[in-house]
């Protein structure tokens, strides 16, 4: 028997002695016949089974993500900021720092604490000196001068003598009812019925009243 003749699969395998015929257990099969038989079962087998191949996964590359920002630099910038005086720059920046930090799971760093404080610090005396400002242009510091004492004096001798003529009136300014504080000089600018206007000069400012305003300012009355 030959070795290529070994993997036949007959029930009772039978090689005649000098190997060229084999026995499937009816007839005599001469070799080259059960050589081919071998090669059909070999390929129904394969077709019937087949071997499974799996392919190789494919390699996928991390997707790089982007380190979160601790937002240190934020946090820096905001108290230069600060320190400068752009409240509102700082402020922001400090905010956003600070909210940065937590996310990357730190604590916020000192410095946008610092630049908070000068941010919202730089932020209410700018929106006093804003106020002041305007305060003063209005007129609001005027009325504690001598000069804006008097006016506010003659005006509410105007008042009391409205409430018993009907009117207002030049003789209410008379030195028996009315007398400027030294140094001061009060002028009538306009006189009727209904409305008047007042100027007062000292050696430095010049202020008016207008009854329909009631206000001392340094606007001449129209």
């Amino acid at each position: 028997m030959t070795d290529e003749l070994q993997d036949l699969p007959p029930a009772r395998p039978q090689w005649s002695d000098d190997g060229t015929r084999w026995w499937d257990g009816r007839v005599w099969v001469p070799k080259e016949e059960a050589l081919r038989w071998r090669d059909e079962v070999a390929r129904a087998s394969a077709v019937k089974a087949p071997s499974v191949h799996q392919p190789p996964a494919p390699v996928v590359s991390p997707v790089p993500v982007a380190p979160r920002s601790s937002g240190y630099a934020m946090s820096v910038w905001s108290f230069v900021l600060g320190l400068l005086g752009i409240s509102v720059a700082a402020i922001v920046l400090g905010h956003v720092a600070r909210s940065r930090s937590r996310q990357a799971g730190l604590q916020p760093f000192f410095w946008s604490r610092l630049g908070l404080v000068f941010g919202y610090l730089g932020l209410v005396v700018g929106t006093g000196v804003v106020l002041f400002l305007l305060y003063v242009g209005r007129g609001g510091l005027d009325e504690h001068t001598a000069a804006g004492q008097s006016l506010l004096a003659a005006a509410e001798v105007e008042r009391q003598y409205r409430s018993l003529y009907g009117g207002y009136g030049m003789a209410a300014l008379a030195p028996s009812h009315f007398r400027a504080a030294p140094g001061v000089e009060v002028t009538v600018v306009r006189m009727e019925t209904t409305s008047y206007c007042l100027r007062a000069r000292d050696q430095v400012v010049v202020l008016y009243y207008d009854s329909r305003d009631r206000a001392v300012t340094r606007t001449p009355c129209s």
